[in-house]
């Protein structure tokens, strides 16, 4: 801090932005893991196109809400393109 207006540097600013951006992809993964672990008894055939093998697409886009009628199982192909529009 800047003991004259107390007001962050650009080091200082530059160094909360990587921190904030570290902290964002950690939490990220965190709530990736969780779904994973919390969803797996509810797996099903993607709902595109039937392919057995599925992964959660979150139809809002929101990987923190893991709502049921958030979720939409999709295989790896249909998600991509899910993620693509």
């Amino acid at each position: 801090m800047c003991n004259a207006c107390y007001r962050m540097t650009a080091e200082q600013k530059r160094k909360r932005t990587e921190y904030d951006a570290i902290e964002k992809r950690r939490k990220y993964k965190v709530a990736v893991i969780q779904a994973g672990r919390k969803f797996n008894k509810y797996k099903k055939p993607c709902e595109d196109c039937g392919e057995e093998e599925s992964q959660k697409h979150h139809r809002d886009g929101n990987v923190f809400n893991n709502t049921l009628s958030n979720i939409k199982w999709l295989c790896q192909i249909c998600h991509g393109k899910a993620h693509r529009k």
